[in-house]
């Protein structure tokens, strides 16, 4: 079979579909795009971590029938991008799918065998609510909260982020004592996500369209060119096989603002700690953070500066990360945000900073 199509109705929707960030090794049909030609369109299906995939795109087969392949996704991507002729041919073969733009010609091999299979995405019912969905929230979680997720399975749960029913979001590791909080979530029940779908929501076009379905959520992508159809589900904290609670009840009573706290503009300080890092000659740099006499002061390996801030609050000196303390802060951009000590009932045992939009909670390190 031979299949000729657009290259840029194509090339988007590769480029909307397959997630850079969702591929990993660790989930083999992540790395795979399952291409099937028929007639008049050719289907792309997709799939990573709670996430299934359907893109149809117009076109001519050369034989009725169809004809199917599985190739490497990532590879396909970049090969389209680089196109710049109109068209593009497609020829499926039994060892590789052979591309052809203009007088060049590449060819892809075949991937796996059939045993392999990518899940297909369930389509929107007509009683399915539909959504608001917004990517600059779903942008402002990705860039804001998404670094301080766990890494590490000690604590499984906290590799989610997880979303409440009256909008909150909770990203945050357990074992590092880092927790982020904002209300961007649109989604209406509480779940867990995991970072592939924060990927996808993060990518999406204006006018996509968002469906709850069920304990699941399917996305709608329409235009002249493509359609692509996804599936994502959220996991729960009460369903069988849980990965665990979140505890998010006693987690959101950590980001109080407290009526006695100081003011600055954080570019100073991001300034000074970005100067510090040009210095620092390994990741565990420690930074000791005071305030007094309307003074906030950091003192570490080779540096120290102080900075006059405005407000006050009790007396404090915390020990943080250097990285950990940059990373945080580094994510409040505006001309003003918010600090005061936080207390686990006997000492000062870290900090909650805050903007507008964002609250965040990091503890010191022990001495």
């Amino acid at each position: 079979m031979e299949f000729k199509t657009n290259t840029q109705p194509l090339s988007d929707a590769l480029n909307l579909g397959i997630v850079n960030a969702n591929v990993s090794k660790f989930y083999q049909p992540s790395c795979l795009a399952h291409l099937t030609a028929k007639r008049n369109k050719l289907i792309i299906n997709l799939e990573a971590e709670r996430l299934l995939t359907q893109i149809t795109v117009s076109g001519m087969g050369s034989e009725n029938g169809e004809s199917s392949i599985f190739v490497d996704n990532l590879k396909l991507k970049q090969l389209i991008n680089t196109f710049d002729t109109n068209t593009v041919d497609l020829v499926f073969a039994e060892d590789g799918l052979t591309i052809k733009s203009g007088k060049a010609k590449f060819t892809l091999a075949k991937m796996v065998d059939e045993e392999v299979a990518i899940k297909k995405p369930s389509t929107p019912f007509e009683d399915d609510a539909q959504l608001e969905v917004s990517k600059d929230d779903w942008k402002f979680i990705s860039d804001k909260q998404m670094y301080a997720i766990a890494m590490n399975y000690i604590h499984p749960v906290y590799t989610r982020a997880w979303m409440g029913d009256q909008g909150d979001v909770i990203v945050g590791d357990y074992d590092n004592s880092l927790f982020t909080h904002s209300t961007k979530n649109t989604l209406g029940v509480t779940c867990l996500l995991k970072d592939t779908i924060v990927n996808l929501l993060t990518s999406l076009p204006e006018g996509s369209k968002l469906y709850k379905h069920g304990r699941s959520y399917i996305v709608v992508v329409n235009t002249e060119g493509y359609e692509m159809i996804t599936e994502f589900t959220p996991e729960y904290e009460d369903e069988e096989g849980s990965i665990g609670n979140y505890n998010s009840d006693i987690i959101l009573g950590i980001f109080d603002k407290p009526e006695e706290h100081i003011t600055f503009n954080p570019a100073v300080i991001n300034k000074f700690l970005s100067q510090a890092d040009i210095l620092s000659e390994g990741s565990d740099d420690i930074i000791d953070v005071s305030f007094g006499g309307g003074k906030l002061s950091f003192d570490g390996p080779r540096v120290d500066y102080d900075v006059d801030v405005a407000g006050t609050c009790m007396p404090f000196n915390i020990k943080f990360r250097a990285k950990a303390l940059k990373s945080v802060l580094s994510k409040y951009d505006g001309e003003k945000m918010n600090l005061a000590p936080l207390s686990n009932g006997e000492e000062v045992a870290g900090i909650t900073v805050w903007s507008d939009d964002l609250v965040t909670s990091l503890a010191g390190v022990e001495d």
